[in-house]
């Protein structure tokens, strides 16, 4: 799944940490949802994680990632 900051922020407070900066790179538009159902991080910026496109399929985490 793919959404803004924005919106992740207003749909999912609840979680305190996402992404590998902690949530301070506050300028990043858009994130990605880790595709493992168990990932404790989740949501990552793009930016954060180097893409610069929306991934075409599945996307993992370098933590959750099958093939790391």
């Amino acid at each position: 799944m793919i959404i803004s900051n924005r919106e992740r922020t207003k749909k999912y407070r609840e979680q305190e940490e996402w992404c590998i900066c902690n949530g301070m790179n506050i300028n990043s538009g858009m994130m990605v949802e880790c595709e493992n159902k168990n990932c404790p991080i989740k949501w990552f910026h793009f930016e954060c994680v180097g893409l610069l496109a929306a991934p075409l399929d599945e996307w993992y985490c370098t933590d959750c990632n099958p093939f790391h």
